[in-house]
């Protein structure tokens, strides 16, 4: 059997503030959490009005201030949990759980406004087929098994949005690519990710059930022999639609690769439970 595992990649935070001296108190607070940790160090970048963090000279957040028409906001973006680069996706982590932790000890509400999850394949990106199974009316869909290049890595995008407005305001996207092509890494890592973004967290809340839910609309595939999987794309791709009945007629059930839910259950309890002690330490409760 192929080897596989989920993981948490993207995550971004929001904090609404009621006014800008709010929102200035709050950025005060991460500044005081992240500067003196030791794990990271924080830096303003003029250029895109933003504030990143780094561990030594590699960046792996970024912290954002804005105003809409109801509240100003902060957002904190940690952009690749697991890049396959050990020590950076220690180190970002452990910053995210350190954050999570300060800004409840303080008394600042934030909430989940992406989340990126991943299904990591160590195979060939060739190999791989994804289709959505359960389909969400009135977003288009390209054909499964379509392949587009994006900075040169190979890349099936399941819904075909074609806009950068339309892509920002979805619910969630998806996609496949070549994760070892897009990182440079010197084994084969195929990646799945869907991204669950800020309209769907409006609709459905941080619970791992709603986000266990839409995962599984999807089949993520792995195939061993590239004609059985040229057949399997053919004939799903000559159904005008497809339900249960053409499911079970291709047998798709045989070439899937689950998610591994736990891993999004515990994310999930930790993001709600962590906090720091007396001690200035992070804990994490186990969840029961």
């Amino acid at each position: 059997m192929i080897k596989y595992k989920t993981e948490i990649d993207t995550v971004a935070l929001q904090i609404d503030c009621k006014d800008i001296k709010r929102q200035r108190y709050s950025l005060d607070i991460i500044r005081r959490c992240i500067v003196p940790s030791g794990i990271s160090s924080m830096k303003f970048n003029k250029q895109n009005n933003k504030h990143e963090v780094y561990h030594g000279n590699t960046k792996f957040a970024t912290i954002s201030t804005g105003y809409t028409y109801s509240s100003y906001y902060i957002r904190i973006r940690f952009a690749g949990l697991k890049s396959y680069r050990d020590v950076i996706d220690s180190k970002s982590k452990m910053c995210l759980m350190l954050l999570c932790g300060w800004l409840k000890s303080t008394g600042i509400l934030f909430r989940l406004v992406e989340l990126d999850i991943a299904i990591d394949i160590f195979c060939p990106f060739y190999n791989i087929l994804v289709a959505c199974t359960r389909k969400t009316p009135h977003v288009p869909y390209n054909e499964v098994g379509h392949i587009q290049y994006f900075d040169s890595v190979p890349t099936s995008y399941i819904e075909g949005y074609t806009g950068y407005e339309e892509r920002k305001n979805a619910t969630s996207r998806s996609y496949v690519y070549n994760k070892s092509a897009k990182e440079g890494l010197t084994f084969d890592v195929t990646r799945f990710e869907l991204k669950l973004q800020n309209k769907y967290f409006k609709r459905f809340g941080c619970n791992a059930q709603s986000i266990i839910g839409a995962l599984s609309k999807y089949h993520v595939m792995y195939f061993s022999n590239l004609n059985e999987k040229q057949y399997i794309m053919n004939k799903y791709n000559s159904y005008s639609s497809v339900h249960r009945r053409e499911i079970n007629r291709l047998d798709l059930e045989w070439y899937r690769l689950s998610p591994n839910t736990k891993v999004i259950k515990q994310f999930i309890h930790d993001l709600n439970s962590v906090y720091i002690d007396f001690y200035g330490n992070i804990v994490l409760p186990p969840m029961l």
